[in-house]
């Protein structure tokens, strides 16, 4: 947990799977941006909207099949 503010949030660091595989979540997330099934939001945005609820996943990844550089984005809701 931070404090920011005098806000608790929780937030947790992303898995080292994603800092070997970046550029393949970024297009991931660009996608999945396009197609509405993730929103982009500032910070102080989900501040408001979800309040002490707030609490952001750390991110993993895992190869969709051995030797491709695609990858299966994992949301790690374990706070």
């Amino acid at each position: 947990d931070i404090e920011e503010d005098g806000e608790d949030v929780r937030f947790r660091s992303n898995y080292s799977s994603v800092d070997d595989s970046i550029e393949a979540v970024k297009r991931n997330v660009a996608k999945d941006l396009e197609s509405g099934d993730i929103v982009r939001m500032s910070l102080q945005q989900a501040k408001d909207k979800f309040g002490s609820r707030l609490a952001i996943a750390s991110l993993g990844t895992v190869k969709k099949e051995e030797g491709s550089e695609e990858v299966r984005i994992i949301y790690d809701a374990t706070h």
